[in-house]
């Protein structure tokens, strides 16, 4: 946001040179940006245009608009400025409401995201021997709730481990919620089971078909969930916003609410959204068990 904080800012500056009073110009204009919201692009590209766009004020301040005030004083008026401050050219005041003053925080903001994804994959290969143990000894409906269940209680413990790494690299979690180590493990599970069970279902596809392509989809998965997210999608062509739908975008905008205190606007659907893909994942999962006994 660029804006004048008074609406009569001109008028209150022009006032002022004709009675020659100060005027408190502090603050006058000023800029609100977040950082927190997309660090990337605020550093790369709306900073810069900011401190650019003050350059650019200064400059017609210098050549157009003081001149303008200048020209019709009198003499004795514009003697009468030189004890005031109105000859200084008042400064854009720069406001950053949610700064990144910890680069920690790309830790589980942009990798942290990716080995979620592929940390999900190792679990269904670390339990390969005990499920075939297991689908040996039961019937199939009690396997399929075993694996059902299973599933979920490894992804509880696997975003335990990662809540519990990003606290030792003193990540901040309170800035939003009290308790919010409790909030970054319930997020971080969420979108761990979202891409977990959409993983363990094309894993099960797959090594029943064609195992090579789980390497392609698993390339895939993670390229078209990280694409749009480390992206601003308000600059981005109209195709990408398929990313909305995406996990790992809906994580990382709650993990973002999380640790900067961004708004909270839209986590109704974000946190609908993982729940949504957990949801399907595990209707799917009976099928893809059902497909992978057969085959």
């Amino acid at each position: 946001a660029i804006y004048v904080t008074d609406d009569n800012a001109s008028q209150l500056i022009n006032q002022g040179f004709q009675t020659g009073s100060n005027v408190n110009t502090t603050g006058l204009v000023r800029t609100y940006y977040e950082t927190g919201r997309d660090m990337s692009t605020m550093q790369a590209t709306l900073v810069p245009t900011l401190l650019r766009f003050g350059d650019v004020f200064q400059y017609y301040l210098q050549t157009s608009a003081y001149p303008q005030f200048i020209e019709p004083l009198t003499s004795d008026q514009f003697s009468a400025l030189r004890g005031t401050n109105l000859l200084n050219f008042p400064d854009i005041l720069y406001t950053d409401g949610a700064p990144v003053t910890n680069p920690v925080v790309l830790g589980p903001l942009q990798v942290g995201l990716i080995y979620i994804i592929i940390v999900t994959f190792f679990q269904f290969m670390w339990f390969i021997k005990l499920n075939t143990i297991i689908g040996k000894a039961t019937d199939a409906k009690d396997y399929i709730i075993y694996r059902m269940l299973a599933s979920q209680v490894t992804f509880l413990f696997l975003s335990l481990a990662f809540t519990c790494l990003n606290a030792a690299f003193q990540i901040p979690m309170n800035n939003s919620w009290s308790g919010g180590f409790g909030v970054m493990w319930m997020i971080s599970y969420l979108t761990m089971s979202a891409v977990g069970g959409a993983n363990e279902n094309i894993a099960l596809i797959a090594f029943a078909t064609l195992p090579p392509f789980f390497g392609f989809w698993l390339l895939f998965f993670v390229m078209i969930n990280i694409s749009g997210t480390f992206s601003p999608l308000e600059l981005c062509p109209g195709f990408y916003k398929f990313t909305f739908a995406m996990p790992i975008k809906n994580g990382y905008e709650l993990m973002k609410v999380l640790i900067f205190n961004t708004t909270r606007k839209h986590i109704g659907r974000q946190f609908g959204i993982l729940i949504a893909w957990i949801v399907l994942n595990n209707l799917l999962l009976p099928f893809c068990l059902i497909f992978f006994a057969e085959r």
